[in-house]
This record gives C-alpha cells, sequence and structure tokens, in this order.
C-alpha cells in the first residue's frame, strides 16, 4: 500500500519500510518465527531458508525505500540507520550468536540491494563512503563468519553495478563522478590488482617447492574482493544486454566506458592466471567471460590474443573465459563469438584449437569450453570446426604414460593417471 499510496506515498512508504525491517530482525533472530514463516510461505520455491527469507525481505526493503516519494531525506535517514547496524558486527566477529549474527547479515542484505537499486549512489558522499566502508570490512576481518564475508562481497558488487547505472541513467546531480558509480568499481577492481601483484611478488621470493606461503586471512580478501568485481560485472553485463537487445548500443557504451573494459579485463585476466587456488581463478574468468556481454568486440579480441599467448596461465585463462562467454550468451554476443578476420579467427575456433594444448590444464579448459557450447550454443560449432576439433578431442582418450604416476602407499603402489580428468 505504501508504495501506490498517491499523496501519502512517502509516509506510508516510510510505515511499510519499517514494518519489513521489523519483520526482518525478527526472521533473522528467530529463524523459526510467525514473520519468518509468513515470508517464507509467501516466497519464491527454492529461494531456501533462512538466507531465502532474509533476502526476500531485503529486496522488499530496497523496492520500498527507492520508490518512496519523500525520497531525499527520508531515505537517507533509513538508509544510515540500516548502516549503523550493519557497521556494529565489524571486527566483532558478527556481534555474537546465531541471532546477532544474523541480524548483520540481514542489514548486509538490506545494503547490497539498496545499492542494486542506485540507493547508495548520488551526491552525497559521505553516506558512499561510509557504506563502502561497512561493507568491505567484514571482507577484511578475520573475526567475521564466512556467511557475512561472503554476504557483504555480494552487496559491495551489486552497490559497485547500480551506482554504475544509475549515473548512466543521470540521476547524479553534479558532473562528477560519485563514489558509489564508477568509483566504487574501480575502487574494488583496483583492490583486486594489488592482491594479484601482492601474490605474485610473495610466490617469486619463495621456493615454489615450498608450497603458497600466504595467510589464510590474505587469500580469503582476495578472494572475497574477485567476488564482489564478478558480481558488479554480472549486474552490469545483464544490464547492457538487455538494452542491447532493446534499442540502445549507446546506453551500453555509457554504462562502461572502454577506459574501464579494458581496465576490468587487464584486472581479471591477470587474476585469472595468478590466482592462488582454483576457485579464484574460475571466478575471475567468469567475470571475464561475463564481461563480453558488456563489449564483445573489445573483450573478445582480447581473449583471442590471449588464446595464442606463450604463457600457459593466459591460456588458460582465455578458455575459461569463453566458456563462460557461451552460457546463456545474448544474440549480439552469439554473433561475435562466431566472427572471424582474415588475420584472426574466432573465439570459439581460438578456445578449440587449445584442445592440442601440450598442458593438460590448458586442454581441459578447453574441452569444457567444447562442452559447454554444444550445450548452449549449438550453432557456432560448425562442420568446418567439427572437423578439426574432434580429433584433437578424440586423442585425448588414448592413455598417455607420460602421465600416469605411481604413488607409493607403503605396502602397496596406486597408479594415477593425470590425464583421466580429460
Amino acid at each position: 500500500g505504501g508504495v501506490g499510496g498517491g499523496k501519502g506515498k512517502g509516509k506510508g512508504g516510510g510505515d511499510v519500510v519499517s514494518a519489513l525491517l521489523d519483520a526482518g530482525r525478527a526472521a533473522a533472530a528467530t529463524p523459526s518465527s510467525s514473520a519468518a514463516a509468513a515470508v517464507a510461505a509467501a516466497a519464491p520455491s527454492g529461494s531456501g531458508s533462512s538466507r531465502g527469507v532474509l533476502h526476500s525481505i531485503a529486496r522488499l526493503v530496497a523496492a520500498v525505500l527507492c520508490s518512496s516519494s519523500d525520497g531525499g531525506d527520508g531515505s537517507k535517514a533509513v538508509i544510515k540507520s540500516i548502516l549503523a547496524e550493519a557497521a556494529k558486527g565489524n571486527g566483532s566477529g558478527g556481534g555474537g550468536g546465531g541471532g546477532g549474527e544474523q541480524v548483520l547479515v540481514f542489514a548486509t542484505l538490506c545494503l547490497g540491494e539498496i545499492g542494486r537499486r542506485g540507493g547508495l549512489a548520488g551526491d552525497d558522499a559521505a553516506l558512499a563512503s561510509q557504506a563502502k566502508e561497512v561493507l568491505a570490512a567484514p571482507m577484511a576481518s578475520d573475526t567475521a563468519s564466512d556467511e557475512l564475508a561472503r554476504v557483504a562481497a555480494s552487496a559491495l558488487g551489486a552497490a559497485a553495478a547500480g551506482g554504475v547505472a544509475a549515473r548512466a541513467r543521470g540521476r547524479g546531480k553534479s558532473g562528477k563522478t560519485d563514489e558509489s558509480g564508477g568509483e566504487l568499481l574501480s575502487w574494488i577492481a583496483d583492490r583486486v590488482a594489488a592482491a594479484t601483484e601482492a601474490a605474485v611478488a610473495e610466490l617469486a621470493a619463495v621456493d615454489v617447492a615450498a608450497g603458497d606461503l600466504r595467510s589464510a586471512e590474505a587469500q580469503r580478501g582476495a578472494y572475497l574482493l574477485l567476488r564482489s568485481l564478478n558480481e558488479a560485472i554480472v549486474e552490469i553485463a545483464t544490464v547492457s544486454s538487455s538494452s542491447s537487445s532493446s534499442s540502445s548500443s549507446q546506453q551500453q557504451q555509457q554504462l562502461l566506458p572502454e577506459a574501464a573494459v579494458d581496465r576490468l579485463l587487464e584486472v581479471l585476466l591477470a587474476a585469472a592466471e595468478a590466482g592462488a587456488d582454483d576457485e579464484a581463478r574460475a571466478v575471475a574468468a567468469e567475470g571475464a567471460g561475463h564481461l563480453a556481454r558488456a563489449d564483445p568486440s573489445r573483450v573478445l579480441s582480447a581473449l583471442v590474443a590471449a588464446a595464442a599467448s606463450d604463457r600457459v596461465g593466459a591460456r588458460l585463462a582465455s578458455a575459461a573465459a569463453v566458456r563462460h562467454a557461451v552460457a546463456g550468451a545474448p544474440p549480439h554476443l552469439i554473433s561475435a563469438l562466431s566472427s572471424s578476420s582474415a588475420a584472426t579467427a574466432s573465439p570459439v575456433a581460438a578456445t578449440l584449437s587449445l584442445l592440442g594444448d601440450p598442458d593438460r590444464h590448458v586442454r581441459k579448459a578447453a574441452v569444457q569450453a567444447l562442452s559447454g557450447t554444444a550445450r548452449h550454443a549449438p550453432g557456432l560449432l560448425s562442420a568446418d570446426l567439427l572437423g578439426a576439433s574432434l580429433p584433437l578431442l578424440y586423442k585425448q582418450t588414448v592413455p598417455d604414460p607420460s602421465m600416469v604416476r605411481v604413488v607409493d602407499l607403503g605396502p602397496f603402489k596406486h597408479r594415477i593417471d593425470d590425464g583421466l580428468e580429460l
């Protein structure tokens, strides 16, 4: 009623938001409460238990708050109260106990959904800066729970994407880049780049046989930053795809300028190549694949060049990124994935040529890309392309003695074939 309440829409919206926040806090503190049960019953099937309920309420809070007619001071006051609530858990390990932890999670979910709708963008630099600090704090804290840290990472990425979209829609009243828009996205990218450089420097300073000496906290922080960046890119790519299918390549261009695309791609490919673990590399490659929806020609050209690199990590990142680009690709991206020139192969052809790569990890990524293409976009696999690729695929089924190793387990020996995963 508060959203469509005509003249009293502002006041009604405020009342609705207050009621929703109270319901969310009650559901977070007591998952079995009547408020939680009511929202769970109304939530879509498969939305999950406690987290799904809290996320459903957070979406409602953001929808009402960001459409409320009182806008300005009233909305800011509510956002500041949510920020204060989320900030209580910074560095405190979640505020003690499951109920307190879930209240912090709920407040963070609300901030993420408000940010996704552009509610943290605008001319209030102090509010935007506070939101960034509150959302980034659990990611850097060694006492915050994994759940809170992951929710904060997603919320930070959603806020970055929402700020970029809000700026593209012309919401900002000044000509300056606001903290929650392009600046927040750039800040996340710079943090990812710094974490990648630190990891490369640290690994270069030690004997590889000694293992990765990075602390668990440093690895978690780097991974969460990648999750934030990936969340922002997925959201931006979704908006870019819908705008490109409806009308406006101009709007798409405004959403992510060429310089921003180049910077994001550089950061993601570097992270995918130098990732400390498979999970971090996978998240970075996924982000690069989704980025192709925002600017297909620039991103796919870079991925084709990376597929021809003499660095194993670059080829591996390229193949993984193309696999993610193909999955659920909109029509304009499908067309770009199949396009080639006299000088360069198409992105799909360049990726499938890696089926014959000397490195088994690159070959595995190429096999996964072939499988994903056959499933999501079989039209990209022409007869000529299959004719060149299938012999390389079949070759992977022949046992290779050089990939078989014997592990001595004391009374008996165990043979492991590293080629079986292909």
